[in-house]
């Protein structure tokens, strides 16, 4: 140790004596790196305003299938949403109990995109909203439907099977958006001839996936999606309800001046002479 010592600092330096001096600490560093590693770094994602706003949207819609065991988010749900021979019963009707209770049950929303009105149309089973926006991403929509259903106790509405889980999608699918195949009758006597014994021949089918049946065997998943309506925009929405016109009653007042002006009106639309027009006036 002390002819090290001696070797570096002696009066007498030379130039390899000097690179070693002053990089001696850099090399046990470089040394020290190769031994022990930093860890890497994480990637770090930025998301926009909109991933953020669907993304916030999206789990607190989700945990709701883990939360909600008693079905209180679906108390608002009417039982006709749920047989379709009612369904159609009801709304064929104009001014139906569902079409208007439910235009009753608006969500105003603030998004990354702009103000979103957005309330429920059962004659169309599709949410309709109100917008400024050109054009809103379904994505985006599907997060304002979220909070829509959520905040109405209505999630059977949100029929959207490929972001619920697999064993919470809305019953509305199979009630009213699936349309059930007829059983289609094979016919086996056609013009008097036997179609069942018929020398018909009968080719096989041909093999695909390159002979794997495993790959065959796999169902296809039909998802379904979400309706969105664009009815107008923010300034076309009024939150004021009009109401319709009824008739002015009197509550059985009855007066001599009424009873002359309702007939004066009566008699303008029948034809009488003067004569019994006086005569009327007179009585």
């Amino acid at each position: 140790m002390l002819g090290i010592t001696n070797y570096f600092f002696n009066d007498r330096y030379s130039g390899a004596k000097l690179f070693l001096l002053y990089n001696i600490p850099f090399l046990l560093h470089r040394f020290y790196q190769k031994l022990y590693p930093p860890p890497k770094p994480k990637p770090v994602t930025v998301l926009s305003q909109m991933d953020e706003y669907i993304q916030q949207n999206t789990s607190r819609f989700l945990k709701t299938y883990q939360t909600d065991a008693s079905g209180g988010l679906n108390s608002n749900m009417d039982e006709e949403f749920y047989s379709k021979d009612a369904y159609q019963s009801i709304i064929k009707t104009e001014n139906n109990r569902l079409e208007q209770e439910w235009k009753r049950r608006i969500l105003f929303e603030n998004t990354p995109r702009g103000n979103v009105i957005m309330y429920y149309d059962p004659y169309k089973l599709a949410f309709a909203y109100y917008c400024d926006t050109s054009s809103m991403p379904y994505n985006l929509l599907n997060a304002v439907a979220m909070k829509y259903v959520l905040s109405f106790h209505c999630t059977h509405l949100f029929v959207d099977n490929e972001v619920t889980p697999a064993d919470g999608a809305s019953p509305l699918i199979t009630h009213l958006l699936t349309d059930k195949p007829e059983k289609s009758k094979k016919k086996d006597n056609v013009g008097g001839i036997d179609m069942k014994n018929a020398p018909f021949a009968k080719f096989k089918k041909a093999a695909t996936n390159n002979g794997n049946k495993d790959a065959d065997k796999k169902p296809v998943i039909i998802y379904n999606h979400n309706k969105f309506v664009c009815v107008g925009k923010i300034i076309n929405f009024s939150f004021i309800r009009k109401v319709s016109k009824a008739v002015n009653t009197i509550n059985g007042f009855q007066s001599k001046i009424l009873d002359n002006l309702a007939a004066e009106t009566t008699l303008q639309t029948q034809v009488m002479s003067y004569k019994d027009f006086k005569n009327r006036a007179l009585i």
